[in-house]
């Protein structure tokens, strides 16, 4: 299900339980009709906010143009004195007739599939305010173009769908792989997917849209899975799983700055992955051993296919103008953690100990404010500075719900500070066990810059600690 919404909606009035009783059985009937194929729900609002469109396709391969042609009348509505027209669609058309609207079917062009479109007319929009920064504004790493690499396959069109949605979030779609990232298109036919994840480049960053039924590839009961700078990500694909792999990506680019060739381990979603120094020769073919000791979704028996595969591979190396390294001081973010729990704010002080990460503690809102203003308080005072190793907080990681002073108003606070004292902005992730739309809409406003729901591992909160300080050398 995705939404296309103008910069001025994104919430909506409807009378739910109907409006579930329109759409939920076009969603069914086109379901039953596409075994191994795709199912696209897309929500959109007209500019002007003149209508409210649910675009319902599917790309079934058994369904005969006849079918539909017998339950279409000649203005695209359904004919519901029709013997094909299933109890379902009588009620769904009912249902958007209460809303004011109407249904209408086609064929696809292909001859195969539907494309089922409920339309209601004057919907009631609201917006935010302030307004909620878009999604690509925030995601300063990913390029600002995409590169789909196609495959032949049954589901290939859920490439194509998720490149819409991203041309619909501002991305520009680029034929060429140079400085964009890439969409991949799943293939049953696995050496042809190792194939085409080897041929991108070691500093891109590649997503692959996995339809639910894949057996192929292990996901451990994850919904998105790392394989080097590959994400591969389940369906079914909501605004927020999308959302969560492009966030993933912005991510993984900010362990590239600055790019090496070194081994590295990183964990993504409580999954451990490597990525092995490949160590190529330009005049050699062969590819090194360490290759198939890499950690894999591909099954175990399917290696040796996959490495053949990859043989055929031809990566040539461009010799690189040596550069002067500048080796500039690592310093470690110094940290302020907030959590009423006990145990929550032990495992944060562990979390920066291993990271020989400089912290303090604070269990509410108000004591974290309280820290925060003397921090100020230090670095305005020269005294005070040769007497103390105290030194601003670079890096904040706030719970929402705490007694005295929640996350919310704490940040608030902290921003005031920064803004009265007109000193650099700390990075603040709230780290909460809460995911609701009105707290992630409430943390941004506040003044959040990240927001991650627990339980997170330490694996995982390197990763954003990278994303912000690549310097630090966590």
């Amino acid at each position: 299900m995705i939404h296309h919404l103008p910069p001025n909606c994104n919430m909506l009035a409807i009378d739910v339980r109907v409006f579930l009783d329109c759409i939920q059985p076009l969603m069914v009937n086109a379901a039953q009709h596409s075994a191994g194929g795709v199912v696209a729900v897309s929500l959109s609002v007209a500019e002007g906010l003149k209508s409210l469109t649910i675009d319902v396709q599917h790309n079934g391969g058994d369904i005969a143009t006849s079918h539909y042609k017998r339950m279409i009348d000649v203005n695209g509505k359904v004919d519901l004195s029709t013997a094909e027209s299933a109890l379902g669609l009588t009620i769904a058309c009912k249902a958007a007739t209460l809303l004011g609207g109407q249904i209408t079917l086609a064929t696809s062009d292909h001859g195969v599939g539907s494309h089922a479109t409920a339309t209601f007319n004057d919907p009631i929009c609201a917006s935010s305010f302030p307004r909620v920064r878009p999604l690509k504004e925030k995601l300063v790493q990913l390029p600002q173009k995409f590169c789909r690499l196609t495959s032949e396959s049954q589901t290939s069109s859920l490439g194509h769908y998720f490149g819409q949605y991203l041309s619909d979030s501002g991305w520009l779609e680029s034929t060429e792989m140079k400085e964009a990232f890439m969409i991949v298109d799943y293939t049953p036919n696995l050496a042809q997917l190792y194939n085409t994840t080897w041929s991108i480049a070691a500093d891109q960053v590649a997503i692959c849209p996995v339809p639910e039924n894949a057996c192929f590839l292990d996901f451990q009961e994850e919904r998105i899975r790392r394989q080097n700078n590959v994400l591969y990500v389940q369906g079914p694909f909501k605004n927020d799983i999308i959302e969560q792999a492009l966030e993933l990506a912005d991510a993984i680019l900010a362990e590239f700055r600055p790019f090496t060739l070194e081994t590295k381990s990183c964990s993504m979603w409580g999954i451990s992955t490597k990525s092995t120094t490949l160590l190529i020769s330009p005049r050699s073919n062969n590819h090194p051993k360490t290759l198939l000791e890499r950690p894999s979704m591909f099954p175990e028996k399917l290696q040796t296919e996959l490495a053949k595969a990859v043989q055929t591979l031809h990566i040539q190396v461009t010799a690189t103008v040596p550069t002067v390294e500048i080796h500039k001081p690592k310093i470690k973010p110094m940290s302020l953690l907030v959590d009423d729990n006990a145990v929550n704010l032990r495992l944060l002080e562990m979390y920066c100990t291993r990271r020989n990460i400089p912290y303090r503690s604070a269990s509410d809102g108000q004591q974290a404010v309280e820290l925060f203003s003397a921090a100020l308080l230090f670095r305005n005072d020269l005294s005070s500075q040769q007497k103390s190793d105290e030194r601003p907080f670079d890096l904040i990681l706030m719970d929402l719900q705490m007694p005295v002073c929640n996350g919310f108003e704490a940040t608030r606070q902290i921003r005031q500070l920064e803004r009265e004292q007109g000193c650099e902005s700390s990075a603040l992730f709230i780290v909460t066990g809460q995911d609701s739309p009105d707290d992630r809409r409430g943390a941004e406003e506040a003044g959040a810059d990240e927001f991650l729901v627990k339980p997170i591992g330490p694996k995982f909160l390197d990763t954003w600690v990278k994303k912000w300080f690549p310097d630090a050398d966590i």
